[in-house]
């Protein structure tokens, strides 16, 4: 059985730079790492606000896990992006 991890409430923004960094340079491993360590994260106590970045970067994860059309592939990383930059609405 593995520890689910607790998130800080900065982890999703730099989740979201490690994946970002990952998919640019083309490391399989360390984006595979990464995307795992999305699931493995506990959302327990987190704040709404970092809730929802936490579900977006799951949502973002899983299209770019998925064998999807390149163009969902684009709007995945255009969101990545967004979200690793710590922009709040």
């Amino acid at each position: 059985m593995t520890m689910r991890q607790r998130t800080s409430p900065v982890a999703a923004t730099r989740i979201a730079g490690r994946i970002l960094v990952a998919w640019k340079a083309g490391h399989e491993l360390n984006l595979n790492e990464e995307f795992d360590q999305v699931t493995s994260i506990s959302v327990q106590g987190l704040n709404s606000l970092e809730l929802e970045r936490m579900e977006l970067l799951g949502g973002i994860v899983q299209t770019l896990r998925a064998d999807a059309h390149p163009q969902q592939h684009r709007a995945a990383i255009r969101l990545l992006e967004h979200l690793a930059a710590g922009c709040e609405a």
